[in-house]
């Protein structure tokens, strides 16, 4: 029992003291320089197929492809994510990747936004 304790402190102490607050808002300012990295992932890849993801991963220098080849179809976003995340690592090294996730997460909303 006493690591729960420990856990629920760690994640209450993340709230309180004031870093989620600044990831979320890195990741809100970040997502701006994702949004034309996840448009542009997403019309090189309308189908998903397996030329396309080679093809993205090959223009961007992701290595890894095997992987989200060999994995089933629905990984096929995360694979697209990843690739993304890998861009934009390059614009903001020093971010924690949990931003840059975060980041991405929000542009492939602002993206799907557009469309409707």
């Amino acid at each position: 029992m006493n690591w729960i304790a420990k856990v629920i402190r760690k994640v209450g102490g993340y709230f309180y003291s004031g870093r989620a607050e600044a990831d979320v808002a890195a990741a809100a300012a970040l997502a701006k320089s994702a949004l034309p990295i996840v448009e542009a992932i997403a019309f090189a890849t309308p189908t998903r197929s397996d030329d396309e993801l080679v093809e993205v991963f090959r223009r961007y220098g992701v290595p890894a492809i095997d992987y989200y080849l060999q994995a089933p179809a629905g990984l096929r976003g995360q694979a697209l994510a990843y690739v993304a995340g890998y861009e934009l690592a390059k614009l903001a090294p020093e971010t924690p990747r949990r931003v840059i996730n975060a980041a991405i997460e929000l542009a492939y909303i602002a993206a799907g936004g557009r469309k409707q």
